[in-house]
């Protein structure tokens, strides 16, 4: 849980801005936890933002133009895993 100092850092994958906007707004109207909303509105975009892991919650769209956010997913929690896998190989 994010201190009062440290909003929640929440990164939206969605190439709808309507859904970008929708959801800012919703976080922004939270009284008693702080959000740090950013978004990315494509697939490539959203890969190397989850990648630099700097955000406590990730909302991924389904349809990513011709591409899914479950094919995200995938990509991101294998790419994970090789990472993982080759610190316990040293």
């Amino acid at each position: 849980m994010a201190s009062p100092d440290r909003p929640i850092a929440v990164l939206l994958v969605d190439d709808d801005q309507d859904d970008y906007i929708i959801a800012r707004d919703l976080l922004a109207g939270q009284e008693r936890v702080r959000f740090r909303l950013d978004w990315c509105s494509n697939y490539s975009d959203g890969l190397a933002t989850i990648g630099q892991r700097r955000h406590d919650v990730y909302l991924i769209d389904y349809r990513l133009g011709a591409l899914t956010g479950l094919e995200l997913i995938r990509e991101v929690s294998e790419a994970g895993r090789r990472s993982t896998s080759s610190r316990w190989k040293h």
